[in-house]
């Protein structure tokens, strides 16, 4: 699904622009997630991982999300045009008894933290969900990524347990994930 251009106005004073991913912003976008995958422990990639994505995949994500009746793939613009954070919302099933039901991950660039840009792309997540039939957003998060937990708690999200072993950490370990829901 395709959302327009929506305003808003970060705490830092810097204007952005919510809307939809095109596929043309492929490459844009690509730069985007390896600068933020290289800058946070929290992403679900291991580095190879990270280091096979290509345009070409990327631009088929965008497209797949643009076609999809209610997933959604948002970022947040600066003023010139480079993309400052994002938001993907997923349905985490078709099946009719658990279509009400969607995953939210949202990631910002390190140096636009705090500045409104997550509760920005938030804000627009669940007016996008609410218009859309979502009843209950997901998400699992590293138990000490304090940030997404500030972020997804400021919007009435509630942790509803751990998830053990749900991650390999480099050292053959494992970390476990929270779950964290919303209600609508």
């Amino acid at each position: 699904m395709r959302m327009q251009g929506k305003y808003v106005k970060l705490n830092n004073g810097f204007d952005v622009v919510i809307r939809s991913l095109i596929p043309k912003e492929a490459k844009q976008y690509l730069q985007y997630l390896l600068k933020v995958y290289r800058e946070s422990s929290y992403v679900g990639l291991t580095s190879e991982e990270v280091g096979s994505i290509t345009v070409k995949k990327i631009k088929k994500q965008i497209a797949e999300y643009e076609k999809h009746g209610r997933n959604i793939l948002l970022a947040a613009f600066g003023r010139d045009g480079k993309i400052i954070a994002d938001c993907k919302l997923t349905l985490i099933s078709e099946n009719d008894r658990e279509n009400h039901r969607a995953n939210v991950l949202i990631s910002v660039y390190k140096k636009l933290w705090n500045n409104g840009a997550g509760s920005a792309l938030m804000n627009t997540a669940l007016d996008y969900a609410a218009k859309n039939g979502f009843k209950q957003f997901e998400a699992d998060i590293m138990p000490d990524n304090y940030h997404a937990l500030f972020l997804l708690e400021k919007f009435g999200f509630k942790a509803v347990g751990l998830l053990p072993r749900c991650r390999k950490d480099n050292k053959g370990g494992y970390y476990d994930y929270l779950r964290i829901i919303k209600f609508m």
